[in-house]
């Protein structure tokens, strides 16, 4: 089974986000989601509160992150190996920046929005 389809089928449960993440064994997630042209963190676990405060952005930076299309499902991935991590410093605490090995990126829509569900590595 697919990570696509664990979450739609505990979407489907409505869940808390922790009870999800404990069970699929995700140390470090979170869900942007849009609102009026700007993602916010709506979905956190296992962040600290400077990431959570930090977690604000434009949809023109994912749009060009990301390189989203919604009808595609697939997962997109930055890593420290790569050295593509720098660009998204800016919503994480200097602690994860630290510990940060991988960035794990997964665009879906619900019926009322656009949302990105991530992973971190630390």
């Amino acid at each position: 089974m697919g990570l696509l389809n664990k979450i739609e089928e505990v979407r489907s449960k409505d869940p808390c986000f922790s009870t999800f993440c404990k069970k699929y064994g995700f140390l470090h997630a979170g869900i942007f989601t849009l609102k009026d042209n700007i993602f916010i963190l709506t979905k956190a676990f296992g962040l600290d509160e400077e990431t959570v405060f930090k977690s604000v952005s434009s949809k023109d930076f994912w749009e060009g992150s990301l390189k989203y299309n919604i009808d595609n499902n697939f997962w997109v991935s930055f890593s420290r190996r790569e050295d593509n991590l720098e660009p998204f410093y800016q919503f994480f605490s200097r602690r994860i920046i630290d510990e940060l090995n991988s960035i794990y990126f997964f665009v879906f829509k619900t019926a009322s929005s656009i949302n990105i569900f991530f992973l971190l590595n630390l």
